[in-house]
């Protein structure tokens, strides 16, 4: 049976030594948060919720709104432009939305982004509440 290292491992013990990136070793975990508040908006509306940056590892995502948020049939997706469900498929946000984003093949995988990135959300058939808080946090690492 074969013994492997993993990348990282291995960039530690060439020599000479090649550093690891610091999201990969000894990272900090960080959380940016996104807010918005609703003003009635209308079905399939884009919210742009603000820029995922170069360089980050994606560790999780959770997106949180009161009961209020939208009407009976309000789903939204969570990604990026081009991908809006890249995230997090169109989900019912008529009861209290608490959903984890983390089990998509770009967050279970740790991905790193290779450029900025527009975070995205899309909402479907029905409008907006007006005065709902919809909260949207990114946990990553970078450094």
């Amino acid at each position: 049976m074969a013994i492997v290292k993993s990348d990282q491992l291995t960039k530690i013990e060439k020599s000479p030594a090649e550093q690891n990136p610091a999201r990969d070793e000894d990272a900090r975990s960080r959380v940016m948060v996104y807010t918005f508040t609703s003003a009635a908006e209308a079905a399939a509306s884009t919210i742009r919720l603000g820029t995922l940056r170069k360089g980050w590892r994606l560790l999780g995502m959770r997106a949180t709104a009161p009961a209020t948020f939208g009407a009976a049939t309000a789903t939204m997706s969570l990604g990026v432009s081009g991908t809006t469900a890249k995230y997090m498929a169109l989900t019912d946000i008529a009861a209290a939305l608490s959903a984890d984003a983390n089990h998509t093949a770009a967050l279970f995988h740790g991905e790193v982004l290779a450029a900025d990135t527009e975070l995205i959300a899309t909402t479907a058939v029905a409008a907006l509440e007006t005065g709902d808080v919809l909260t949207v946090a990114v946990r990553y690492s970078r450094d």
